[in-house]
């Protein structure tokens, strides 16, 4: 009987010291899972802000080689627009590809540039803060316009210091509410001052006047959605529409193969 019991008792402690051990076991695995996990995402974040880096770095060094390669082919198009849309359709903005954009559009004599953002996520101090980063050397040759503050032209003008100030390219961000919006606000005003008539010139240049730039005549449009997005569509008599598969790393040649099919496009004026 007490050898029964002895073994009852040993067979109960051994079951324990197993579960214990298993307890054990299963706490040190979900501990060092933990670890490797946290490791893991912190060992993803570092490399993910160093090919960032890389990647804005490399950005801002290749830069004069684009300058010089758009102004070995400019000579080549019949034409040039003279103000140019980027339509940000379902992306998110890139402001370092944006920054690309601003500053290829120099040598090639484009006097206006767009960038149209109907969620209305593109920032006007964030543009101009990776303009100044890295295209400074351009900021003597921008004229900030629509959404840009006082604020904004005001920090411009001091990093001109001591350079002369010959603006070339102007510089615009459009939102949602510049469309079908403005038109409306723009009748109710007019509705308020007792205007029972208005010509369609008179519509026309009111509305001018709010855009701040002439119309558009080549719009690129970043998806596979050949949309304006809302883009104020009185705006766009003229204007070429060319898709582009996205802004994000756009490349260079990519941008120039537009201008050259712009270039050789006939604008028809409602012909």
């Amino acid at each position: 009987m007490t050898n029964i019991i002895s073994s009852i008792i040993v067979s109960n402690c051994l079951k324990a010291v197993n579960t214990f051990i298993n307890l054990v076991f299963l706490y040190l695995s979900s501990l060092l899972l933990a670890v490797l996990h946290n490791v893991y995402n912190i060992v993803f974040i570092l490399m993910k802000s160093y090919d960032q880096s890389n990647y804005l770095n490399a950005s801002e060094s290749s830069l004069n080689a684009d300058i010089v390669f758009i102004k070995s082919k400019v000579s080549s198009y019949n034409k040039i627009p003279s103000h140019l849309v980027v339509i940000i359709g379902a992306e998110s903005p890139s402001y370092v590809d944006l920054v690309k954009l601003i500053v290829w559009s120099v040598p090639l004599g484009i006097s206006h540039i767009s960038f149209y953002d109907h969620k209305n996520t593109l920032n006007a101090q964030a543009l101009f803060e990776k303009v100044s980063k890295y295209g400074q050397d351009y900021i003597p040759k921008l004229k900030w316009g629509k959404a840009f503050s006082e604020n904004i032209k005001g920090m411009s003008r001091k990093l001109i210091n001591g350079y002369c100030w010959t603006p070339q390219l102007h510089v615009n961000i459009y939102r949602r509410e510049d469309g079908l919006e403005n038109l409306l606000e723009t009748v109710k005003c007019l509705h308020r001052l007792g205007t029972d008539r208005v010509k369609p010139q008179e519509l026309n240049d009111i509305l001018r006047g709010e855009f701040q730039a002439p119309e558009p005549d080549l719009a690129l449009i970043c998806g596979p959605a050949l949309s304006s997005y809302g883009f104020p569509p009185w705006h766009l008599r003229i204007t070429l529409m060319q898709s582009i598969t996205s802004h994000h790393n756009l490349h260079v040649s990519t941008f120039l193969e537009h201008i050259r099919q712009y270039s050789k496009s006939e604008q028809r004026y409602g012909k």
